[in-house]
């Protein structure tokens, strides 16, 4: 096998996805279309994400661009 080339044993690790929103109805539809192929995570406001940013490690942020 060469350097860089992906194996293709064992299961791979879902997608993960932080929602940024201080609307729980916002975040409750995002996340019931995403969490079949993905691991969401969520948080309510700016400072929080920031902590679950360093927690979670996702690989896309979904980000309210208007909050408090």
């Amino acid at each position: 096998m060469s350097p860089g080339s992906k194996a293709a044993a064992g299961p791979t690790a879902r997608p993960r996805i932080l929602i940024v929103d201080d609307q729980p109805a916002n975040v409750q539809v995002l996340a019931s279309v995403l969490s079949d192929e993905h691991d969401v995570f969520f948080a309510v406001s700016g400072e929080k994400a920031l902590a679950r940013f360093d927690d979670c490690q996702p690989d896309l942020v979904l980000l309210d661009v208007v909050m408090p």
